[in-house]
């Protein structure tokens, strides 16, 4: 990895050179008007320039100072050549950072419609070790009919991107050897150098960076029970987390197993009083209509998507909405959520449910991919309360008047789930609840060792 820094009086961040497994362009190209994706709009300037090049792995940096000097501008026939031989691929469209700091506008809204908005919180490009350059991803994503997406390049962020028309979260895949963590809505352009920064403390470097961004991103773990890349940071607070990735790349052979576990261990916190949400990500590297072994269906971007309820679709909003759990995840199928009671929302801790009806129906049976027929469980503290054959004929799941079912209880928590003929999740819609519960264990890895001796609560799949 190399890093750049603009005439060393000014120490002005101008981008980044990845190596190793990731694709994207290996050089940098940067001026006020046009910049690749790696590098931040910037003026030429002649100067001393400083280049730190490290590997976190390794713990070993370099730092290596060279003087450029700028003498003529660049011939227009000369710069054609060099956008060419890089690729129109490789340029931004759209600059969310400049050198100078953050540019985008978090709040600008690009729909003011309240309702539910679709998207995707895990996709990688040919910008680290996915397999679609941007015009690729651009076609999946119109073709996916996606109102927004994150980018969560392993530990890299592009600082600008195409023109999509849809929201583009400025994200990132931390990942490292004790786990992989996605924080979405990033407000800095200096993500490296909280790398530079931590290579003293590798073995708090996964928390150290999560606490750079915690209380403005959402912080999300992924693929926790999928091997190889589980999550073991033992001594990991789980209160630094909004949400866990409860579907992740389904298609890919072992995912199955690992986000069923996830939901269970979902459920298993909320047992305990710890507010987590479920969030979906595809996980996506994979060219279009690229399928692993023995797999259906590709794996592409919107498989899962998970839905947020906005009031308008901004990236701040899209942010508050799943850190809030107001969303559900699902692969394929889309869904009406209905309370007789409208003031309620998906997340929310509810004063009353008196004479309160709860309503799931699933509105495309028959499209690509939707099965003929799912299980819609209403789960109330880990239990199942009511089960429902669902199909096109009897496509709604309702629960009537909820608070007979929540009588006597200080706490609970009650989810809907829908699971295809093999019992695996299809979807998670997040809990409504009420009350409070206290937690004395907060690591995850006592956690997860409670979670393993005890097959019995939480398990509802």
């Amino acid at each position: 990895m190399c890093m750049c820094v603009s005439t060393i009086q000014k120490n002005i961040f101008i981008g980044e050179i990845i190596y190793g497994s990731h694709k994207f362009v290996h050089q940098l190209h940067y001026s006020e008007s046009r910049t690749t994706m790696n590098a931040l709009k910037h003026n030429l300037e002649s100067g001393l320039y400083r280049f730190m090049i490290f590997n976190c792995e390794q713990r070993n940096d370099k730092e290596l100072d060279i003087t450029i000097k700028i003498e003529n501008s660049i011939a227009e026939e000369r710069k054609k050549e060099i956008h060419r031989n890089l690729g129109d691929e490789v340029f931004q469209e759209i600059s969310w950072f400049n050198s100078k700091g953050s540019k985008f506008d978090e709040n600008r809204i690009l729909s003011d419609e309240k309702r539910f908005y679709k998207g995707d919180f895990h996709a990688h490009t040919t910008y680290s070790d996915g397999e679609l350059n941007a015009f690729e991803a651009k076609k999946v994503i119109i073709d996916q009919k996606l109102d927004f997406i994150a980018w969560t390049e392993h530990n890299c962020i592009p600082f600008g991107f195409k023109e999509l028309d849809i929201i583009v979260i400025p994200s990132f895949e931390l990942t490292l050897p004790n786990g992989h963590i996605n924080i979405h809505g990033l407000k800095k352009n200096d993500l490296m150098l909280s790398y530079k920064c931590s290579l003293a403390e590798m073995d708090n470097l996964l928390s150290t960076i999560v606490d750079e961004h915690n209380g403005h991103a959402n912080i999300s773990i992924n693929h926790m029970f999928l091997r190889p890349w589980s999550f073991i940071a033992k001594d990991f607070d789980i209160r630094k987390i909004n949400t866990i990735e409860i579907i992740n790349d389904p298609t890919y052979p072992s995912s199955q197993e690992a986000n069923d576990k996830a939901v269970a261990f979902l459920d298993f916190l909320w047992d305990r009083g710890i507010k987590i949400y479920g969030v979906g990500g595809s996980d996506s590297h994979n060219a279009i209509d690229s399928y692993y072994d023995r797999a259906h269906q590709p794996s592409i971007y919107g498989d899962p998507a998970t839905y947020v309820y906005c009031d308008g679709l901004s990236i701040n909003n899209v942010i508050k909405g799943v850190k809030s759990g107001k969303s559900y995840v699902t692969r394929y199928v889309k869904m009406d959520i209905c309370f007789t009671n409208s003031s309620i929302v998906l997340g929310q801790e509810v004063a009353s449910l008196e004479n309160v009806d709860y309503g799931i129906e699933i509105t495309n049976f028959g499209a690509k991919y939707v099965e003929d027929e799912y299980v819609g469980k209403f789960i109330l503290n880990g239990e199942v309360i009511k089960e429902v054959l669902l199909n096109e004929i009897q496509s709604e799941a309702l629960l009537k008047n909820i608070s007979s079912y929540i009588k006597n209880r200080d706490y609970w928590y009650l989810r809907f789930g829908l699971y295809n003929k093999r019992g695996h999740v299809v979807s998670y819609v997040n809990p409504i609840y009420s009350g409070k519960r206290t937690c004395k264990k907060i690591t995850v890895n006592e956690l997860i060792e409670e979670f393993s001796s005890d097959n019995d609560k939480g398990n509802t799949v």
